[in-house]
């Protein structure tokens, strides 16, 4: 993380990142070269950067931007912390409107229908727990099978050959 705004609202969105189960805050850093040179070191996967006056934009419903960045060898990894980063941005932008719909005095079935007017069910396909090991499975399992099969074959015909035992089984 680098968190150059610093204020209990940022700090509430690190909190909510951390609480997903595919990230965890390993350290902050004060600069963004400094984060970067963790990534190039292999030390973190990714980093978010949240500039100075985010809360002050996000208070004042203007739309502030955080930057993610991640490193193109860990496509995986990247993907999964990219989608937590946008369910945590997401929730705290729903936060402050929450709070600023209950202080206009609008119930809960209001405010839910306000910041979420369609609400979305996803399943996704082939892979519904998001888990590496459906890719593996369904490669590199095969890939051992046809692997053994393709020794053991080439073993079996190189030990007839050698002992010449296949001109016995042909007569």
């Amino acid at each position: 993380i680098v968190d150059q705004d610093n204020t209990s609202t940022t700090r509430s969105i690190i909190r909510r990142l951390e609480a997903f189960q595919t990230s965890h805050v390993v350290a902050h850093y004060p600069t963004q070269a400094a984060a970067r040179e963790a990534i190039q070191r292999n030390e973190i996967y990714a980093f978010l950067l949240i500039p100075a006056g985010t809360t002050d934009a996000l208070l004042s419903s203007r739309q502030p931007k955080v930057s993610f960045y991640y490193s193109s060898a860990t496509l995986t990894a990247g993907a999964l912390l990219m989608r937590d980063l946008k369910t945590v941005c997401t929730l705290a932008s729903a936060a402050v409107g929450q709070a600023t719909l209950r202080a206009r005095g609008y119930t809960d079935q209001q405010i839910q229908t306000f910041l979420q007017p369609i609400a979305v069910d996803l399943h996704p396909v082939g892979n519904p727990w998001i888990n590496y090991n459906v890719y593996i499975s369904t490669f590199i399992v095969p890939g051992i099978i046809l692997l053994f099969i393709f020794l053991i074959s080439a073993y079996s015909i190189g030990t007839e050959l050698k002992f010449h035992r296949s001109q016995e089984l042909m007569k």
